[in-house]
């Protein structure tokens, strides 16, 4: 899978990713999670090329194996093989590791 344009290929592991517990510990079901307030993190699979006017290209601003943080309402996701991947695009993202 190769991404496009602007667009960054996201796999997620969703396990890990918004809280599901309070600070004091108590379990918060899915069904009561809001997600425009949730923030997933995932590993970057793909970058896409970016066209410019010139004819030339540039690449988003993050690289294959980085570790971002975005939030869950502005991805598309996708699950292909039995992956579930997260299309994102660049001016989501929030954070780099």
């Amino acid at each position: 899978m190769r991404a496009f344009n602007d667009n960054i290929v996201v796999t997620v592991d969703e396990a890990k990713s918004g809280p599901k517990t309070t600070a004091g510990g108590l379990y918060i079901p899915e069904s009561a999670m809001h997600e425009d307030g949730q923030i997933l993190s995932g590993t970057v699979f793909s970058i896409g090329e970016i066209p410019l006017a010139s004819g030339e290209y540039r690449f988003p601003s993050v690289h294959v194996g980085d570790v971002i943080w975005f939030p869950k309402f502005k991805a598309s996701k996708l699950v292909e093989d039995g992956v579930t991947y997260h299309i994102v695009p660049e001016s989501a993202i929030l954070a780099i590791k």
